[in-house]
């Protein structure tokens, strides 16, 4: 099994028919907010569930989450927890450090061999002609480069292959937008934004499984092509369940906090 990522690919069949694409990211081995978002997904008319990565990771049900997201998702894509856990025995495995190490390990053991190969197929992204997807940013995808600030939003867009794109990584729901030369970040909010057809954009789709944004609910996105419009949503859950589920796994008590903190 290689746990080199997959370059970027297109896929055969653009969405063409679509009507309300759903899009979510790093949900980390958190079920029960995944389960909490696939429920609120049924009310929701949508026509494709896309995954931007980083299914497994710091939470205790990685194997039952990547079931899940192959169940329903049409595309996904890489996450890094996804390439950590692929390198973990690998004599080019980067220094994970105590606090990744224990959950990648506990993916990698959830995980049967399909699955696993399944996830070393994964691309890093895709270009879906309407818009791309990819877990973390355009600019050199396999480094993961988080979008944090402006500079790295115009990175991204630079390099994305259509006007707009969707990505996670942060844990932070938020739309940079490109108008002429200026690039400007804004939060979503609870309404659908629509977006400039003169515009470029780069759209974090927040976190299902550990948000960091000061909201501790899941949070996913809407994308409809035709409208041009963009809807995050955020879907209240379980918590104090979710975090029944880290008791003997040894996995760390900062992560089963943090659940609840959103941060």
């Amino acid at each position: 099994m290689s746990a080199q990522p997959t370059p970027l690919t297109q896929t055969e069949d653009p969405p063409d028919n679509v009507c309300r694409i759903a899009l979510i990211s790093d949900i980390h081995g958190n079920l029960v907010a995944l389960e909490a978002v696939l429920e609120d997904l049924e009310e929701q008319n949508i026509s494709s569930i896309l995954c931007l990565g980083d299914i497994v990771g710091y939470g205790p049900e990685p194997g039952a989450c990547v079931r899940r997201v192959r169940e329903h998702c049409e595309h996904t894509v890489l996450g890094n927890h996804e390439l950590m856990m692929l390198m973990l025995h690998s004599e080019m495995a980067p220094d994970m450090g105590p606090e990744l190490t224990p959950a990648l390990r506990r993916a990698l053991g959830q995980l049967k061999e399909e699955e696993r190969e399944w996830i070393s197929a994964l691309p890093l992204g895709m270009n879906l002609e309407e818009f791309a997807i990819v877990h973390s940013s355009f600019c050199e995808p396999p480094i993961f480069h988080y979008i944090m600030e402006t500079e790295d939003a115009e990175d991204c867009l630079r390099e994305q292959p259509v006007r707009v794109s969707f990505h996670g990584h942060t844990h932070v729901p938020m739309i940079w937008e490109q108008s002429g030369q200026a690039v400007y970040g804004v939060e979503p909010g609870n309404l659908p934004n629509k977006l400039n057809p003169k515009a470029r954009y780069c759209i974090n789709v927040g976190s299902v499984g550990q948000p960091r944004d000061g909201d501790s609910r899941a949070a996913y996105c809407i994308f409809d092509p035709r409208k041009q419009t963009v809807l995050h949503r955020r879907v209240p859950y379980d918590i104090a369940w979710a975090q029944s589920r880290f008791e003997g796994t040894g996995l760390r008590s900062f992560d089963r906090q943090r659940i609840a903190l959103g941060d």
